[in-house]
């Protein structure tokens, strides 16, 4: 009790990744399957603090998979890669509030 506690991000050597591999293979298999349809990457407030972990596989696997496309919503780092064209849609703001204009449901 009173010990110090860190969030479990990448900034050292002291990322605890276990979590991660428990299911890595089940995602990787999904992925396998789901690249020959059709899909979408929802990605929000994804930032810059770990860009390896969120932000660089959802927008390779959008590049690599034409039938696939990406929405990016974040307060302020909403923008999408231009080499994926109409595929991408970066939307910058509160997830809340462009979730609830949507109007879906």
């Amino acid at each position: 009790m009173g010990e110090a506690v860190y969030p479990n991000v990448r900034v050292d050597g002291s990322f605890i990744h276990d979590h991660f591999d428990a299911t890595a293979n089940q995602l990787n298999s999904w992925l396998t399957e789901a690249r020959e349809g059709r899909g979408i990457v929802l990605e929000i407030g994804a930032g810059f603090n770990t860009p390896t972990v969120i932000r660089t596989p959802g927008e390779q696997l959008v590049y690599s998979t034409h039938d696939w496309k990406m929405i990016r919503i974040n307060l302020t780092d909403a923008e999408v890669p231009e080499q994926l064209g109409v595929r991408a849609l970066g939307l910058e703001g509160d997830a809340t509030s462009i979730i609830s204009s949507l109007n879906i449901g």
